[in-house]
C-alpha cells in the first residue's frame, strides 16, 4: 500500500489527485491520511482514505502548530498500526514529512518527500528561528527515496539534493482544451468584464482585499471567487454588499476550472513580502494556459516573468491600484485581451497538453515501481 500524507483536503488538491490516478491506473494500491480543517465533505469520498478532523476557532499559528503537531501523531499511530501492508509514503510538505521520517528510522519504511513549499518562507520564519527547520529539512532530504519539486526554480530554495535524488512535477492539470470548447464563455467585457479566482482564501498576501476594492471601485466588473479559507467572512462581508462579487465556496477542481473558462480573466497574485511567493509555481500559470485566458499575477515571481515573457497575461506590483489599472486597460482594449489568452491557449498546446501522460502517467509512476521493487532505493 501507498500512503500519502497531507496537511488539507485532498479533494481540493488537484495535483495529488492527479498521482493518484496515474497509480490507479497502474493498478497500485493507495490512500491519503489528511487533514480536514474546514470540514469539507468531498464530493466523492474514498472509505479508505484516513481524515484528521479538527477545525481550528480561529488562525491562531500557535493552534495551527499544535493541531500540525497533533496531525503528525495521528499519521505515525496509523501508519505504525498498518505497517506490514504499507510499502511507500508519499509526504506532502513539512507538515507531514516528520511522521514519514519517523517510520523510515523505526520501522525502515521509504518515504518520497514532495516539496509543495517551503515551511519556513511560507510562514516568514527568518534568522535563528529558522535554523531548527533548516536542519529537519535536511535530515528529512537525506533519508528520502525521492525529493520532488515544483519547479527547478525550487533547488535554490531548499537544501542541497542530489541530482539523482531530485524529479521536477510541475503544477500541470489533467486536462484537455476541448473540456471547455463547449462551456458558455464570456466573449469580453463587452457587458461585464469578469474575474476568476480558485483557491485558498489567504488574507493579505494573495491580493484578494485589494482585488475586492478594485471592482467595487468600477461597475463594469465581476469577481467570481471559488475556495475556502481564512479570508472567507471579509469575503462574504463584501459579496453581501456587492452584487458584483460571487461567492461560490468550495469546489472540485473540475468544476473549479469550469468557472475560470466561464470569466475574462484569471487571477494568481503572489505578493513579495512573502518569501515563499519569490519561487511560486502555482496551479494558476498553468490553468491560464489550459483556458486560455490571461493571468494577472505579481511582477518578480516566476510566473510573472514567464507572462510576461510570452505576453500571456500582466505581471504587476502589490496593491490595488495596479490591479484597477490593468482591469481599466483589459475594459479599453478587448482585443488585446482576447490575443494575450490565445497566446496562452497556443503555448499550453505546444508545450503540456501530454504532461500528465509523460510525467504523471509515465516517469513519476515509473519511479514509484523501482521503488517499490527496491524496497526505496532507487537503481
Amino acid at each position: 500500500m501507498i500512503l500519502f500524507l497531507r496537511s488539507s483536503d485532498v479533494g481540493i488538491d488537484s495535483k495529488l489527485r492527479r498521482y493518484r490516478r496515474g497509480l490507479d491506473a497502474a493498478g497500485l494500491d493507495n490512500r491519503a491520511l489528511y487533514w480536514d480543517r474546514d470540514g469539507y465533505t468531498e464530493t466523492d469520498p474514498n472509505p479508505d482514505d484516513l481524515r484528521f478532523s479538527y477545525t481550528p476557532r480561529n488562525s491562531s499559528r500557535w493552534l495551527t502548530g499544535l493541531a500540525l503537531i497533533g496531525l503528525n501523531i495521528f499519521a505515525f499511530r496509523a501508519m505504525w498500526q498498518r505497517r506490514k501492508q504499507l510499502s511507500l509514503v508519499q509526504a506532502v510538505d513539512f507538515d507531514t514529512v516528520l511522521a514519514a521520517l519517523l517510520m523510515r528510522l523505526l520501522a525502515g519504511t521509504p518515504y518520497i518527500y514532495d516539496i509543495y513549499d517551503s515551511y519556513p518562507d511560507s510562514r516568514g520564519v527568518k534568522g535563528v528561528a529558522r535554523l531548527p527547520f533548516d536542519w529537519l529539512e535536511k535530515l528529512a532530504i537525506r533519508h528520502a527515496s525521492l525529493v520532488i519539486l515544483a519547479d527547478e526554480c525550487r533547488t535554490e530554495q531548499h537544501c542541497a539534493i542530489a541530482d539523482e535524488k531530485r524529479m521536477i512535477i510541475e503544477n500541470v492539470p489533467d486536462a484537455d482544451q476541448n473540456d471547455f470548447a463547449a462551456l458558455p464563455q464570456n466573449k469580453g467585457p463587452a457587458s461585464q468584464l469578469r474575474i476568476g479566482y480558485l483557491g485558498t482564501f489567504e488574507p493579505r498576501f494573495r491580493g484578494l482585499e485589494d482585488c475586492i476594492t478594485a471592482v467595487e471601485a468600477n461597475e463594469d466588473i465581476e469577481l467570481h471567487i471559488a475556495g475556502t479559507g481564512a479570508l472567507e467572512p471579509h469575503i462574504k462581508s463584501h459579496a453581501a454588499t456587492c452584487p458584483r462579487i460571487h461567492l461560490y465556496g468550495p469546489m472540485d477542481h473540475g468544476k473549479g476550472l469550469a468557472l475560470l473558462a466561464s470569466c475574462d480573466i484569471i487571477l494568481g497574485l503572489y505578493y513579495r513580502d512573502v518569501a515563499n511567493h519569490r519561487y511560486a509555481a502555482p496551479n494558476k500559470y498553468y490553468e491560464h494556459l489550459l483556458l486560455g485566458k490571461p493571468l494577472l499575477t505579481s511582477a518578480g515571481t516566476p510566473p510573472g516573468r514567464k507572462v510576461r515573457e510570452q505576453d500571456t497575461g500582466w505581471a504587476i506590483a502589490d496593491g490595488a491600484a495596479p490591479i484597477a489599472a490593468v482591469l481599466a486597460e483589459a475594459l479599453a482594449d478587448p482585443q488585446s485581451l482576447l490575443a494575450k489568452g490565445e497566446r496562452a491557449r497556443l503555448l499550453w498546446q505546444n508545450k503540456f497538453a501530454g504532461y500528465y501522460e509523460q510525467v504523471i502517467a509515465g516517469d513519476y509512476v515509473g519511479e514509484v515501481r523501482k521503488l517499490l521493487r527496491n524496497n526505496g532505493k532507487r537503481t
